[in-house]
């Protein structure tokens, strides 16, 4: 194991050594905050405000939420792959 931890190709190593990999680590862990912000909130909004009934209420706030994720990801935390053009590359970004 600790051979392991030590190789080159570790990307956890990576992640403890690179500044670069350290902030997109970071704000990966954002962007999941902000989905389950988003998530957490949309759900009871629906069901709170509009009395939504709780399956249809789950399902858009995760819809929300996946898109929410998206976004940021693709904008915030790898603004390279941004650049792209989006509708043929939805697949596998």
């Amino acid at each position: 194991m600790k051979g392991l931890l030590l190789s080159g190709s570790n990307p956890f190593l990576s992640l403890l050594t690179n500044r670069r990999e350290q902030q997109r680590f970071l704000r990966f862990a954002v962007v999941g905050v902000i989905g389950a912000v988003v998530d957490f909130g949309s759900a009871n909004l629906l069901i709170g405000l509009w009395r939504t009934p709780l399956v249809l209420a789950g399902t858009i706030s995760f819809l929300l939420a996946i898109l929410s994720n998206f976004t940021w990801n693709r904008f915030w935390t790898t603004p390279t792959r941004a650049r792209n053009r989006l509708p043929s590359n939805w697949c596998n970004s």
